[in-house]
């Protein structure tokens, strides 16, 4: 039994023996910033299903996190049930205030918890130091927001939803409930992802993550991707804010704002309406202005220096590699070369067929070679660049590498690029373009954060390939085929938020915008870099041209052989 497993099932007892009840399967469980079930808010879910409704409170939630800030909204009612059930079970178990104080105790000495908003970690810091008896340090309208998740012991379901929408009509939206109530309480389809303490059951935390380590930002940095923070800024001006955040975060970008504009109307239609794009050589531009920024330029230089820490143990195996590869791909060429030679009429003047012209009467003296010699063939190579990748990331850098180093010591043209993104802005990341000499040692500034949209992804790298105009091309994706985004589906309509970008829909639309690569000249090949999990979503994605490496050794006769088969299909 794996470390994330036992915890899972750790948390699931703790739950079980607060609720009494072992029968339930709740779908929340937490957990505290090392991964290990979290004794006491695993407490506070199973008191919450044995001194409530909890079917009740799920369409709640449910609801809840239909909204664009639907994160933020869920965790400001799991504070104010944690205050309303603590409250109540305290009475008949002395022992739990001391669990509650070291929750606090160690909730503040802990790093930044990833994915949490500024909002929400200031107020979970303010609750933390009230229970420790100290002044929360919090200004209105934080500090007044705190004080109305004090829930008092005695609400039923009907008070926690009052509570609520007192809440959120005040501060945040007005009618908060209206449409829940109009639609009596329907629990909308469609998965979501809870990017706080809290997570779906067998889903994966895929927020950006520079928060993984590193020193704590101060707290009035801010968090310029909540909607919740930029709600009266207006469209514009939250998009300037996301932009700014993002080149902040991945570097200046490789087009104008006008060149931005029109690649975002040729491809953010259809589900990905509303997106943005911001495609970057990684490089930053001035100074960091703010703390925050400074900590993430850091942890971007710490994740690069880990990547080449990791190729220098592994050298040996990476050059081996390189070498295998290299052997495979020119002997590939050679093979191609010996088969398109033909003696023609006209070309090239070949010197040493000159004497048949004059002794044999024999005038193909010239050598031509087939369109589409591998002369012809460019290569992509596309790296997911999501936080699910974040365990091997220098793994995925270095395999990166090694096809890079050795399509360049071929002489055959690569370009290698990562995407990820935030806040509903996909980030194509140029790490190596296809006129740099050699250049593999670029692709260790591969870094994994954010989520993942496969399917504008790929649009993405598609316009950027189609824009060379080569014969032969060939686009290499390393991805865990794991689409999931924190921006939703457009869509028209009143229900049309519920609709996440993930799951089957995620990989559906990534399995099309892959058959619509292919239909255009474009052949695309998956080195799949996840588990047994995501396997059939790979299947369904890339079909047969699907590559599992179960080791570094087997990394380039797999590799070689796609290349290999693709300079003798041309």
């Amino acid at each position: 039994m794996d470390r994330e497993e036992k915890q899972k099932r750790r948390a699931e007892n703790l739950v079980w023996n607060a609720a009494g009840d072992y029968r339930i399967r709740s779908r929340y469980l937490a957990y505290d910033g090392s991964g290990e079930a979290d004794p006491y808010w695993n407490f506070v879910i199973g008191a919450a299903h044995r001194r409530f409704d909890f079917s009740r409170l799920e369409k709640l939630f449910a609801y809840l996190e239909g909204q664009r800030d639907g994160a933020v909204y869920a965790e400001l009612l799991w504070m104010g049930l944690e205050s309303c059930l603590y409250g109540r079970e305290v009475p008949d178990r002395p022992a739990l205030a001391a669990l509650r104080l070291n929750w606090a105790a160690s909730f503040l000495e802990e790093k930044r918890p990833p994915g949490l908003s500024s909002l929400i970690l200031n107020l979970k810091e303010g609750r933390c130091l009230r229970i420790l008896g100290q002044p929360d340090g919090l200004e209105s309208p934080e500090k007044e927001i705190l004080d109305a998740l004090e829930f008092p012991a005695g609400l039923s379901e009907e008070g926690v939803m009052d509570r609520m929408d007192g809440i959120l009509r005040r501060w945040f939206f007005r009618s908060a409930f209206r449409e829940f109530d109009e639609l009596g309480g329907h629990i909308f389809e469609g998965g979501f992802s809870l990017p706080g303490l809290f997570r779906k059951r067998g889903q994966a935390l895929r927020m950006i993550d520079w928060q993984g380590e590193g020193e704590k930002p101060g707290s009035g940095s801010g968090n310029p991707l909540s909607d919740l923070e930029n709600r009266f800024l207006g469209k514009a001006a939250r998009e300037r804010a996301v932009r700014a955040y993002v080149e902040s975060c991945f570097g200046a970008s490789l087009l104008t704002g006008e060149e931005t504009r029109q690649l975002e109307a040729r491809l953010c239609t259809g589900i990905h309406r509303g997106c943005l794009l911001h495609v970057t050589g990684g490089e930053f531009s001035g100074e960091p202005g703010t703390q925050q920024e400074r900590w993430q330029r850091e942890f971007v230089r710490e994740r690069r220096e880990e990547n080449a820490r990791w190729l220098k143990e592994h050298e040996a195996q990476s050059r081996s590699a390189v070498g295998k590869l290299s052997e495979r791909i020119r002997n590939a060429i050679l093979q191609r070369q010996d088969e398109d030679r033909f003696r023609k009429r006209e070309g090239r003047l070949s010197p040493g067929l000159i004497w048949k012209s004059r002794y044999l009467d024999d005038d193909r003296i010239f050598t031509k070679r087939k369109r589409g010699q591998p002369g012809g063939l460019e290569v992509d190579l596309l790296l997911d660049a999501s936080a699910s990748q974040r365990e091997q990331q220098a793994q995925v850098a270095m395999q990166g590498y090694v096809i890079a180093e050795s399509l360049s010591c071929c002489r055959i043209p690569v370009q290698v690029s990562a995407f990820c993104s935030v806040s509903g802005c996909t980030v194509l990341q140029v790490l190596k373009g296809y006129g740099e000499r050699g250049g593999g040692q670029n692709v260790l500034r591969y870094v994994c954060a954010g989520w993942n949209r496969d399917g504008l992804a790929f649009r993405a790298a598609g316009d950027l390939i189609r824009r060379r105009q080569g014969e032969n091309r060939l686009l290499i994706v390393l991805s865990d085929a794991s689409p999931n985004d924190d921006q939703k589906i457009a869509g028209e309509g009143r229900l049309a938020f519920s609709r996440e970008y993930g799951g089957r829909e995620g990989v559906e639309d990534a399995a099309a915008e892959v058959r619509a690569l292919k239909a255009g000249g474009i052949r695309v090949v998956c080195v799949f870099t996840g588990t047994d999990r995501e396997l059939d979503n790979a299947r369904r994605i890339y079909g047969r041209d699907l590559i599992r490496i179960p080791s570094i050794g087997w990394f380039a006769d797999a590799v070689g052989k796609v290349i290999a088969d693709c300079i003798a299909e041309m």
